[in-house]
């Protein structure tokens, strides 16, 4: 009998990884190879260990907050012991060499799993089997497990992949990237969860204790989608939601399972009544199991594997690229699984049988990997910004802007009506940098000098200035407002009393559906139009725009710390509004408060609410929940994190923003604390700032004295960000405040209880 050592991550403390190391090492031993585990000690495991602290009783505190955590490692421990067969010895990256002469196998298997994903084992070249003979050396659908190889490890892959007898990937997207470094000769097979039949499946299978029927969420990053759909779906069935979560924090809005091993999983998806995860292997044993499911794409660089099995199923539709434009209820029909799909496994069974055999030259006339196709349509990212250019451009009307879980927009492309023209992915902005205009910038410090517009604009009233001069010349103005029902929209002001509601700082992401064809118009009709917004609006207005309707548009830019999702400015607004006992009247994110005495304002940034009982709520920057979930970065729409106008090379003729640049060239001139900043981009935006500066205070100063964080890089995402989202889809938002905004005070309290 024929010996095979597989190496892969099979101690790692994940479903799908270990699952997928059984499955292989079962395929093989139905092909009568033992095959065993080589048992590689390395730092991927790392990220499984917990490190305890000195202290005693933070030792206790720490298992007692980790209970479920040891719980599940038992059970994953239990199952590699019982389960899986490992190698004679432990092996480490320098005892490893010398496996050829302890463990005499007749072939080593790399895969599957992401053994070639950089990010996970980094340098460490034994996932490549370069400790292996080449003439013994394979791989079985491993995974890159990224979209593209980073040009720093191009080179490696090439030498490393190269020299392996025979190479399979579970990807295409992987296919495609080794052929494009010279690697021609790859096949593309099955994950190894899809040798063993659904009854192989189930005899491993752990019953727990679960709801009669419940609709299961695995979600890893927290996807606002999944859950919006789950809830939904579970609110039509009136089920219970389960989700799989090993905090000691109960929750009050699902049942949470915790302290779960490999055996118990594979139980919760084969009896789930619909499943809902952005996992891989959790799609894969829905499909195996026949359930009803739902995807989304995790974001984290690893996209098209979750797509690729779905369109060999002829699935996609069951991939949310938006939740509000699909019906959760509808059902897969699992009685006519196509043969595309029985070939992708019967395929990949020769494959194992052909390279056993060494008669891998029989598999040529097998696998064909079919072209990739070029598409001309947008495809939505983490890195679209919303802007709508692309629903504004497309001649047929084929995308429409529809909110997401979280309530921000993205483009939804009906395929049906799209002739796949590529006017949408021209106009978009995604992978285009902004060029430098080559315009002599100056730079100022400035504010109005009337009071009345000073105490009601958000800085120093350039906005309101600016407008102004536009409004005299019978032009328009657009900006962001409140509706009548308090949600942010961009608004068109023709006159002063209209321009009161674009006044003022909106910290929220904008509903801009039609606001680009309403400016479009306006210039046809020769008007003189302002537009503000984000820098990356006006990126998206100026691509949308022909070239001769520019001349009487002028664009005025913020420098943005990023906008928050809709979802939290409703939910705070609804809890203020439970606490008031009343609607929201009037909200302003930044009413100012002026000491008469010191001649200066105190508060620049605070939030003011009044209610239509008369009661009204001031909540300063350091107490108020909103402040505090928009200065934490958790709330921002992703393409923030990522934002190519955090620079000096601006779309807009001018930028306008808070002076938090170096006051101290000038004390005098900034003793009101609340000078706006100014930066002249172009020969318009001179225009407009000469013709203000009778009605302003301003002071031109060096660019190194405006500079601040967001003219030079992103801001940061926080890297509890998934932890934050997956509190608020699982738990009250009551909790959230205790959590991460200490509401109450209670965290403030009890530290100065055991000080």
């Amino acid at each position: 009998m024929k010996r095979a050592g597989i190496i892969t991550f099979h101690r790692a403390i994940n479903y799908g990884a270990v699952l997928q190391g059984y499955a292989l090492q079962q395929a093989l031993k139905k092909l009568n190879i033992e095959a065993e585990f080589i048992d590689y000690n390395c730092q991927v495991y790392d990220h499984y260990k917990i490190n305890m602290p000195n202290n005693k009783l933070k030792r206790i505190v720490k298992k007692i907050l980790l209970y479920h955590i040891y719980k599940k490692k038992k059970k994953f421990t239990h199952f590699i012991k019982n389960y899986c067969k490992l190698s004679k010895q432990e092996y480490t990256r320098e005892t490893i060499m010398q496996i050829d002469r302890v463990e005499q196998y007749d072939l080593y298997i790399t895969g599957s799993d992401q053994v070639w994903s950089p990010d996970i084992v980094g340098d460490d070249h034994t996932f490549f089997l370069d400790f292996a003979p080449k003439e013994k050396s394979i791989s079985y659908a491993a995974s890159i497990g990224i979209d593209r190889v980073p040009d720093k490890y191009i080179e490696c892959y090439k030498e490393n992949i190269g020299r392996l007898r025979v190479i399979s990937v579970r990807e295409k997207v992987a296919y495609f990237e080794l052929q494009k470094i010279g690697i021609t000769k790859v096949f593309r097979v099955c994950d190894p969860v899809f040798l063993l039949e659904r009854r192989e499946w189930e005899k491993i299978e752990k019953k727990i204790k679960t709801p009669v029927k419940y609709v299961l969420v695995f979600d890893f990053c927290a996807d606002p989608m999944l859950w919006d759909a789950a809830r939904n779906y579970a609110k039509k069935m009136n089920i219970t939601i389960c989700y799989i979560d090993d905090s000691i924090i109960p929750s009050s809005k699902a049942k949470k399972i915790s302290g779960i091993g490999p055996r118990e999983w594979i139980y919760l998806i084969h009896h789930a009544e619909c499943v809902f995860t952005n996992s891989f292997h959790a799609l894969a044993f829905s499909i195996i199991f026949e359930r009803d499911f739902w995807t989304a794409r995790p974001n984290d660089n690893t996209n098209s594997r979750l797509h690729e099995l779905l369109e060999v199923l002829h699935l996609e539709e069951r991939e949310m690229q938006l939740s509000k434009k699909m019906s959760v209820m509808k059902s897969i029909d699992y009685s006519c699984k196509n043969i595309e799909y029985f070939n992708y496994i019967c395929n990949s069974n020769k494959f194992l049988e052909s390279i056993i055999n060494s008669a891998e030259a029989d598999l040529e006339d097998v696998f064909n990997i079919e072209k990739k196709k070029e598409i001309n349509y947008v495809s939505v990212c983490e890195e679209c910004t919303g802007c709508t250019a692309c629903a504004a451009s497309c001649p047929q009307n084929a995308i429409e802007m529809v909110e997401n879980a979280l309530g921000s927009l993205y483009p939804y492309v009906n395929l049906k009506v799209c002739i796949n023209c590529g006017i949408c992915t021209n106009v978009c902005s995604i992978g285009k940098n902004v060029s430098p205009s080559g315009f002599f910038k100056t730079y100022y410090a400035a504010r109005t000098k009337n009071r009345e517009i000073l105490d009601k604009s958000g800085s120093g009233g350039i906005f309101w200035s600016v407008a102004k001069i536009i409004l005299k010349s019978h032009g328009i103005v657009y900006g962001v407002e409140f509706d009548e029902k308090k949600n942010v929209v961009y608004g068109r002001a023709e006159n002063v009393s209209e321009l009161e509601k674009i006044r003022g700082t909106k910290y929220v992401e904008s509903n801009k559906n039609g606001i680009f064809i309403k400016v479009k118009r306006d210039l046809e009709d020769n008007k003189k139009v302002l537009f503000t917004g984000t820098p990356c609006t006006i990126d998206g207005l100026i691509r949308f725009l022909p070239d001769k309707l520019k001349k009487e548009l002028f664009t005025m830019d913020i420098i943005c710390h990023g906008t928050p999702v809709p979802l939290i400015y409703n939910d705070y607004r609804k809890f203020m509004e439970r606490k008031f006992k009343s609607k929201v009247k009037y909200l302003n994110f930044r009413e100012k408060k002026f000491d008469e005495n010191q001649k200066e304002y105190l508060h620049t940034q605070r939030i003011w609410i009044e209610f239509e009982n008369g009661k009204s709520y001031e909540g300063l920057q350091e107490r108020d929940p909103f402040y505090n979930f928009f200065w934490s970065n958790n709330v921002l729409r992703d393409s923030c994190f990522t934002c190519r106008y955090t620079c000096m090379d601006r779309t807009a003729d001018i930028t306008i923003g808070d002076y938090w640049g170096n006051t101290r060239i000038a004390p005098d001139f900034f003793k009101t604390k609340t000078e706006s900043c100014c930066l002249i981009n172009s020969p318009k935006g001179r225009e407009l700032f000469n013709a203000i500066k009778n009605d302003i205070d301003y002071l031109e100063v060096k660019k190194e004295d405006i500079m601040q964080r967001n003219l030079q890089m992103p801001t940061p995402k926080n890297s509890k960000k998934n932890l934050f989202w997956n509190d608020y889809f699982t738990k009250s938002f009551k909790f959230i405040l205790v959590r991460y905004v200490d509401y109450w005070r209670i965290f403030k309290i009890f530290g100065k209880l055991v000080k």
